[in-house]
């Protein structure tokens, strides 16, 4: 497990986790391997995820961080029941939004609570996929959380390479060891955020805060790429390394993005000329 590699999952946390102060928490962690597969998997691949339950809203959220993959995920889920010598059928599928990385096709098959759900993605590349980050959160049933403390629930990321799954790792209750997985300061504040790493952190959340042309702003960031707010309405979308915004007939409008813990900077063109807060959902109800 590299230092970034455990700096970038302790960082993102902090956004994936916030929970009101008086919820009940459970830290869990998972350090993610090939050898950890049944049968064990030889790749150069390695992930690591911090989970927290929240046991007053019955809610699992996580950040799950990955590099050297032999190609672009096409799945990653929960599973369980199982102990680390078994397998067990999908529980929580843990990706966010896939379709944005393609070129030669793989499919992968996932359970849903309407039934077997079977979608196709691509890699665009041969080489080892660089670190990458899923997060989100979903919806726990008490038969969930008892298996969680008991240990029974692991993380398995699927490639094309390995549909039956590249790295796992046992989710296990234990507090994060924030000095094994590097100070939050030590990820460069500065560093700019590809693509795929803005999905992960906005998609499905609020970002509120203030804009130097425009003053402060609230809005949610919905999944399927409706923007939101106080009486409107908009849409974005990621192109390349960039989050793009369009509200009615403007034009559209696209930003760079930099992340500090659940911090937001937006930039065009090297300046910052806006910020903000990510907070988890969609707490004002848009």
């Amino acid at each position: 497990m590299t230092a970034s590699l455990r700096a970038s999952v302790a960082l993102l946390a902090l956004a994936a986790s916030a929970l009101p102060a008086a919820a009940e928490e459970i830290k869990l962690m998972a350090e993610l391997t090939g050898a950890a597969q049944v049968p064990p998997v030889e790749t150069e691949a390695t992930g690591m995820a911090d989970v927290t339950v929240d046991t007053e809203a019955m809610t699992v959220s996580w950040t799950l961080a990955y590099e050297s993959l032999s190609g672009e995920p096409v799945a990653a889920h929960f599973h369980s029941p199982a102990t680390p010598e078994e397998t067990a059928p999908p529980t929580v599928d843990l990706t966010v939004d896939m379709e944005a990385s393609v070129s030669a096709t793989a499919t992968a098959t996932a359970s849903t609570e309407e039934g077997t759900e079977t979608t196709t993605e691509t890699s665009t590349t041969e080489d080892p996929v660089p670190q990458d980050i899923m997060r989100g959160s979903s919806e726990l049933s008490q038969e969930g959380l008892q298996q969680l403390r008991d240990g029974l629930w692991y993380i398995n990321i699927h490639t094309e390479a390995h549909p039956d799954g590249e790295i796992r790792g046992q989710v296990m209750e234990d507090e994060a060891d924030t000095a094994a997985m590097g100070a939050v300061g030590a990820m460069e504040g500065d560093a700019v955020l590809g693509g795929e790493a803005i999905r992960a952190a906005i998609s499905g959340n609020t970002v509120q805060g203030n804009m130097l042309d425009s003053g402060a702003y609230s809005e949610f960031y919905a999944a399927d790429g409706t923007i939101k707010g106080d009486g409107y309405t908009g849409a974005w979308a990621i192109e390349g390394d960039a989050m793009c915004f369009t509200y009615g007939e403007e034009e559209a409008t696209c930003w760079q993005v930099r992340l500090d813990g659940e911090q937001i900077t937006w930039l065009q063109d090297g300046a910052d000329l806006g910020d903000g807060t990510i907070v988890p959902g969609n707490p004002n109800n848009f």
